[in-house]
This record gives structure tokens, sequence and C-alpha cells, in this order.
């Protein structure tokens, strides 16, 4: 996201400095034009009334994709690209988009293989063991995309680009060829994927190309015969496509996908039905699923949260980006009972449920209504009789890759990458359909001397990108560093790292509240060092520092629910210097779950604090609050038990212990014991 913030700063200023130049605004209305502004005003809005500004204007931290400025850039390199780039040029961009494609496919693919470029760089090791068991590649690959979905997402928006030129009669064969590789490649790494949303998503396209381009060639395929079928002429002008649909379908039987098994799986399973059933069965496809529960199952319960959330802020959400913060409040109580229940998420896992819960309903129905017209556009353009075959056909891949993304985004949530494609997308429908000549495109005067007024502007121009360029670069730094100095305290090095977090403190120019939170985990460490070697000056001193930057990151962010688990667990660890910080962290435990009413953990954890209080009444009701949020809580259970137990309640007790030991986890020796225990002296 930084790496577009930079592009679209240099962009933007020389499309300016190009407008001074020529003495013109060089901005031609578009048909988009109307949906764009409706669009970018309702996250302006949102942005606005947010609950909480500076993430809907920055975006979500580590994320940073989804904010305001986001989306400004997609947009602004949307004006950018359809005020100067031409039909011509716009081959050259998707040639250049193919390429790119090829590399990063070839890159992934050999993570199936047990081979990790991405292992070999970082630690010169060959194979994918650099990634731990439940995120290793070789799964489920994602290359240079971290997750694979989100890589799959972007193969399925690029490949009708890659059927277009492959398909595409009037293409020079090179470029035909060129098109067959990377539908190619694109298609295994999406089958490596194990993307059901991207399967889903590529059917999808794939379904619009088809039907879209069957119906017009209806009266022409009305009139083939068995005999032209047969033809020589036929089957050399269809080469192509008979080569790439050879290609899939290899691929489709030696490899397999999420729906479908592969030969292999087939000719084993003709052993017994029992295996035939199993082969039929839709393998895992979330690395975070195995031994867990399905993620079909953790969206339903996130898409019921994102559904009231919206109901408290109907028109313009909660705030653009902020998912992760107003989720907590509505966050149903069946998300303890699967196995992502103490995972934070910060997005709804459905694009257009995200925008209905931050945005509202204006915020969804501008962007439905974005993508609805550029839909109108396209089957507009398409059924224009004026626009080559070519023409047409790309118009086509274009629909056809909004789709396929459209689809995979509902059961997901968008990324810079397939973001920019998408904006790049519109422009290009827009480029495609324009029958004047841009202002650009004509022939210019050209002016030996500059007037005052242009010099200024210039030199204006350049000083203001040259230091918006400063600050992102800055912005960049100081998240480096910020990662360095996690990385330090992660190994012990707690020196180190305050020095690191304090120097990216003073590059950031805006002064991350998750800076000052990790600074004060820093100073937290230091402290306890410093006790450990009887020097209580200093950890007094550094134990202060801890809290006022933990306290200060809340000051910062109040809706963050992670900084105030984060700040209890500093109080906690420093209540060993001082019994009476507990108080304290009892305190900032029930703002958590005023904020937080369903996690059992929060209720949880304010019983083990009430009980080292000594409020056993208050410990016990929580306790069994914890229970009732998630039933199957073991450690929740067993505290519950054991304060039954030391209460003389002995019959509750062994309930606590029985239900552990029959439904959680049978034969656990720990709560066996318990449970002989409790009998014996019931």
């Amino acid at each position: 996201m930084i790496f577009v913030y930079g592009i679209t700063t240099a962009v933007i200023g020389c499309w300016i400095a190009r407008s001074v130049l020529e003495k013109k605004l060089l901005l031609t209305p578009t048909s988009l034009d109307l949906a764009m502004y409706l669009f970018v005003g309702s996250q302006i809005i949102s942005t606005a009334i947010s609950v909480h500004l500076p993430t809907s204007i920055f975006g979500y931290y580590s994320r940073f994709h989804g904010g305001l400025l986001s989306t400004l850039s997609y947009v602004g390199l949307f004006y950018v690209l359809t005020n100067t780039v031409t039909k011509k040029q716009l081959t050259t961009l998707f040639i250049t988009l193919l390429i790119s494609a090829s590399l990063v496919s070839l890159y992934a693919i050999p993570e199936k293989f047990h081979f990790s470029p991405s292992c070999w760089f970082l630690n010169q090791a060959v194979t994918t063991d650099c990634w731990s068991e439940s995120t290793n590649p070789k799964y489920r690959i994602f290359g240079t995309f971290g997750q694979p979905n989100w890589l799959a997402a972007y193969a399925v928006t690029v490949i009708p680009i890659a059927l277009f030129f492959t398909l595409d009669q009037t293409k020079k064969r090179w470029l035909r060829m060129l098109g067959l590789f990377s539908s190619s490649v694109l298609f295994l790494a999406l089958l490596f994927t194990q993307s059901r949303s991207g399967i889903l998503g590529l059917t999808a396209g794939l379904v619009v190309l088809g039907a879209v381009s069957g119906f017009k060639k209806l009266p022409e395929i009305k009139k083939w015969s068995l005999h032209k079928l047969n033809s020589k002429k036929v089957l050399k002008k269809y080469t192509f496509h008979f080569l790439l649909s050879l290609i899939w379908l290899g691929f489709l039987l030696v490899f397999g996908s999420p729906f479908t098994p592969s030969i292999a799986t087939l000719l084993r399973s003709q052993n017994t039905s029992e295996t035939v059933q199993q082969a039929n069965t839709p393998q895992p496809v979330n690395r975070l699923d195995v031994g867990g529960t399905d993620s079909g199952e953790i969206r339903q319960v996130v898409w019921q949260g994102a559904l009231q959330v919206w109901k408290r802020y109907p028109l313009f959400g909660s705030g653009v980006e902020t998912f992760g913060y107003s989720y907590y409040l509505d966050r149903p109580v069946a998300h303890n009972l699967v196995s992502e229940w103490d995972f934070l998420y910060n997005k709804a896992h459905n694009e257009f449920l995200n925008f209905l819960a931050t945005t509202g309903v204006i915020g969804l129905g501008s962007y439905l209504f974005l993508l609805g017209s550029f839909g109108y556009f396209c089957i507009k353009n398409y059924t224009t009789q004026t626009r080559s075959d070519s023409e047409h056909m790309l118009t086509l891949s274009l629909l056809s890759g909004v789709v396929a993304l459209s689809v995979t985004n509902f059961f997901g949530f968008s990324t810079v990458s397939v973001s920019v494609l998408l904006f790049v997308f519109f422009a290009a429908i827009v480029i495609i359909s324009r029958d004047e000549l841009l202002a650009t495109d004509a022939k210019r005067v050209k002016n030996t001397t500059l007037q005052l007024w242009q010099k200024i502007a210039l030199i204006g121009t350049t000083i203001t990108c040259l230091f918006l360029l400063s600050k992102i670069h800055a912005y960049w730094k100081a998240d480096v560093l910020y990662s360095q100095g996690s990385k330090y305290r992660e190994s012990g090095q707690s020196e180190n790292s305050i020095l690191t977090l304090k120097k990216a403190l003073e590059l950031s120019p805006t002064k991350e509240a998750d800076y000052y939170n990790e600074l004060g985990q820093a100073y937290t460490q230091a402290a306890l060092v410093a006790a450990q070697q009887k020097d209580a000056t200093s950890a007094a001193e550094l134990a202060q520092s801890a809290i006022q930057n933990t306290s200060h990151a809340l000051l910062l962010n109040p809706e963050q629910l992670n900084f105030y688990k984060s700040h209890v667990q500093v109080l906690i660890r420093l209540s060993l210097l001082d019994p009476q910080l507990l108080h304290d962290a009892q305190a900032v435990l029930a703002a958590a779950h005023d904020r937080a009413p369903t996690d059992a953990r929060i209720v949880y954890n304010l019983a083990l604090i009430e009980e080292a209080l000594g409020d056993n009444t208050e410990s016990l009701a929580h306790l069994q609050q914890a229970v009732e949020l998630k039933s199957n809580y073991i450690q929740a259970r067993t505290k519950l038990g054991e304060r039954y137990l030391a209460d003389a309640q002995y019959s509750s007790a062994a309930d606590q212990f029985r239900y552990i030991l029959e439904f959680l986890a049978p034969g656990d020796t720990s709560t066996l014991d318990l449970l002989q225990q409790t009998e014996a002296v019931k």
C-alpha cells in the first residue's frame, strides 16, 4: 500500500506538471464519473463520522488497504489512466500485466512441490520448511501474496485478460502464445491455492464470458454444420481454443481441484465405497482450518455480527475500515465456539458486508452502483456495432474479470493488488469506449519559453511531490523500524527494542498507537529484568514508562480492543513489582468487557484478577459467565470446578470435571485427579 502511495504521488505530480506545460487541465469527463463521485463521497462522509478517524483515513494498521487514502489513490490512478493512456498503450499495459502475472505464478507454483523461493531468499533453505506446519505453502501455495485466497483472487481477475490474448485471432502469434502461457500458469497456480472462492469466482467469470459471447454468436452457431466443424479451416481457426482446453483439462485431471478429485485419487478410491466417498469430499481449503472449524461456518458467524453492526450504523456505517472495532460489541456468542474464537477480525470476510458495516447502506449502495455502472457500460460497449471484434472481446474479458473478483470478494475481502486491478479495469472500459481523441492525443504546440506562472506552478508541484514522497518514505521506514523493534523484544533484547521503537516514533508522521503499545511491552520486559538484577530504582522508572506508553496507545485509539488487553498484560506483569496495579488491571479489563461483552477470554481473565484481589463472589460470577459464553472453555470450567471445590460445593464441582472428561478432554489426568479428589471429600 505504501508503494502505491508513492507511485500515485509521482504519477499525479507528473500529470499536473503536464497540464501546466500544456496550459490546460488534462481532465476529460468519463462515463463512470457519477459513480466515482458518489463512491468517493460516501467514503469521505463515513470517514468524517468514523468511530476512529485516523484508522478510517490511513486504514487498519498493518493492513493499510481500505482506508480513505487508499481509495483516493485508486481513484487518482483511474483518472490519470483515462486521461493519458490511449487504446494502443492499453494493449501494452495488459501485456505487462500478463508478464508480471506469469512471473508471480512461476514464483508460487514450486511451493506445491515443497520448494519455496521465499525460504531461499530468507535463509537460503530450498524447501518450504521455513514455514510452520499450519502455514506451509506445500498444502496451499501463496507465493508473494501471503495467503492462498489472495493469490487466487489475483489469478481469477487476470485470467480473463490472458484468455483475451489467447483467443483473439487478430493478435500476433507471439501475443497469443503469451496469453496461452499466462492463462495456463495462472490456472495451475489457482488450482494449487485450493481456494474454493477462487474456483467459484473463475467459474462465474467464465459463465458470464461464455453466456454473453454465445448469445451474440447464436445466429452464427445455428448455421454451423458438422461438415464445417470437421474442416481443417475450422480446426486451424480454433487451434488455441483446443490447446487451452486440453491444458486446463489436463491440469484438472492430474491435480484435481477443491471440488473435483484428481484421476490418481479416483483410481485409488475404487477399492471400497468408503474411499470413494473420501476422495470426493472437498479437502480443507483454509490453512487455519486444519483441525478446526470450517471456514464457511466461521464466515456465517462473522456475517451475523456485521449485520448487527450495520443496524447500529445504518446510513454511513461505523467508519471506513473500523470493522475490527465495531464488530466486538455485536460479536455473536457463537463465535466463542469456533476454532478461531480468539482471533481479532478486522474484516467481515465478505467485501459487501464489510462495506455495509463500515460505510452503511449509502457506502454499499455507491459501491454496487459503481460495479453496476461498469457492467452496464461493458454491455453497452459490447453491443456497439462500431467497435471491432477485438474491442468487443477485451470488453467482455474485463467484465468477466470483475465478476470473478466480485465473487471471490463475497467470500473474503479485497487486497491492494486486486484493488489496483479493479480500477485499472474501470479505466480500461472508459478508454475502449472512447470515440473522440483525448486532449493529450492532439498535436501539441511546442513552446520553448515558460511563462512565470508556469514556472511557479511547476516548482510548487515539484516541492509538494517531494514533500509527500519524503513523508511516505518516513512512514515506510518507521514501519520497518517498528517490525525490527518487535523482533528485538520477542528475542529478549529489550534495550535494542526500546531504542529502535523510539526511532520509529520519531520518524512516523502519524505517531501510530501500535508503536506506543509495543514500546510499552518492551519497557515492561526491561523493568522485570532490572527487578531481577535488584535495581529497584531503574525497575520503577522503566515500569512507569511502560504504563505511560500503553496508556498513551489507549488514549490514541480507545476503540482497539487489543490495546486494552496489552495494557492489562503490562499491569499484571508489573504487579510483581507493585501489587496495587492489579486494581488498575481490573478497571481496564472491565472497560474492555463493556466493549466486547461476549468475549469469553476477557471474562475469564477478569475472574482471575478478582480472585487474586480476594473478591471471590465476583470471581465466581464471572467464571460462570465465561462457561456460559463458551461451553467448551476447558480452563474456565476447570477453574470454576476448583472454585466450587474450595467453596465446598462438591456436586457442582464434580459436574464441571465430569463435563470436561466426557465432552472436552477424555482421559485428561489432571481433571481426573480433581474429580477423584472431589468425590473423596463429597
